[in-house]
């Protein structure tokens, strides 16, 4: 088994341009495709396995975006931490598990263009990065139903490298203020949001 850095758990996206008054730098990523909010909960099912993701610490750093999250089972067991920045440039995980990722990993490329391309690094089942890197195309907006209900999401199609095999073609929708909702793999669903409780501020 390989994996994008993240395993599309939940991605932060940078927000559109807006032309209105400027505003101070931590309020820049109000809009995006992640949720901010210390003790947000969202549920997944993964292959008919439960998966609870919570936000445990959101900060600004020099202008970027530090967002930490937890993937825990059913039964309360830590399954993976991830530390995600995000800056002007896109979305970047440095550390994934066990893996720190030196430079970071684009997980995604800002601004959001229909089309825009980018290259990612990939994590082996031993854990260790693969030589090959995946490639990633946005391709679109689109409306997409899963139990948590109906969402206007962005679309992004990953070329997912395989040990010694073809790569997996990998779709993942992500709607704003939520993250990740659906995700199929070679055309099978994989992902699903089941929930999800935003924290207020």
């Amino acid at each position: 088994m390989v994996r994008i850095p993240l395993l599309f758990m939940s991605v932060a996206v940078l927000p559109n341009v807006c032309l209105c008054a400027p505003k101070p730098k931590d309020e820049r990523f109000d809009n995006v495709y992640f949720p901010s909010a210390v003790g947000t909960k969202a549920v997944y099912l993964k292959q008919n396995v439960e998966l609870s993701q919570y936000v445990i610490d959101d900060r600004v750093i020099d202008g970027n975006r530090i967002i930490e999250l937890g993937i825990y089972r059913k039964d309360g067991y830590l399954e993976s931490s991830r530390t995600l920045v995000v800056t002007d440039k896109g979305v970047f995980v440095t550390i994934d598990g066990k893996v720190k990722f030196d430079p970071p990993q684009c997980l995604l490329k800002a601004p959001l263009v229909k089309g825009s391309t980018w290259q990612f690094g990939v994590i082996g089942s031993d854990g260790d990065l693969l030589a090959d890197k995946g490639s990633a195309v946005i391709v679109g907006e689109e409306a997409v139903e899963v139990h948590a209900g109906k969402y206007n999401s962005i679309r992004v199609d990953f070329d997912v490298p395989q040990s010694g095999g073809k790569p997996n073609k990998v779709s993942s929708w992500y709607a704003k203020g939520l993250g990740l909702v659906k995700e199929t793999t070679n055309g099978v669903q994989t992902f699903e949001l089941r929930s999800f409780r935003q924290k207020k501020n």
